[in-house]
């Protein structure tokens, strides 16, 4: 019994550490996603909007208030917190910018993902959302797919704008 006691001692002691650092990182996580998207409501409140969809990925924070047209984004780089608000009801369009290189052997490494905005004035300068950089991110983690999703969402946005 004393031997049954001991070894599941030891096995409950091993289960904690293992999962400790989990619980962690978990914890910083939602930590990073909660004070982005609260940066990023802020950032909206400021320009008299709400937002009525969001994402989290990674180091960014996007958002859309589709009452009053408007694109806000959170970029967190290092200490630096970048915003930027659009206004849809002056952009004709937006893609997905995918820079990307072969290496050997015919892999593909996608190097940067942004979100290229483009004016109806020709005059006025596009706007880029960063997704994702390889020099300052983590592996891609879901911005490709958020980029897509986002992309749609907006692209349907600015349509709606168009027939009005």
């Amino acid at each position: 019994m004393k031997m049954n006691l001991g070894a599941t001692l030891i096995g409950i002691i091993c289960v904690l550490i293992c999962a400790v650092p989990f619980i962690w990182t978990s914890n910083i996580r939602r930590k990073k996603e909660k004070g982005l998207l609260l940066a990023l409501q802020n950032s909206a409140k400021q320009q008299h909007c709400e937002i009525t969809q969001h994402e989290v990925c990674g180091n960014y924070a996007i958002g859309m208030d589709e009452k009053n047209n408007h694109v806000f984004f959170q970029l967190k780089t290092g200490e630096d917190i970048e915003t930027k608000c659009i206004d849809l009801s002056v952009m004709e369009q937006c893609e997905v910018e995918n820079i990307s290189k072969y290496l050997q052997k015919n892999k593909l490494v996608i190097e940067g993902l942004n979100l290229h905005f483009t004016a109806t004035d020709v005059k006025q300068t596009a706007v880029v959302l960063e997704f994702y950089n390889h020099e300052v991110s983590y592996p891609l983690i879901g911005e490709l797919q958020s980029i897509e999703k986002w992309n749609t969402l907006i692209n349907k946005q600015i349509q709606k704008i168009k027939q009005r």
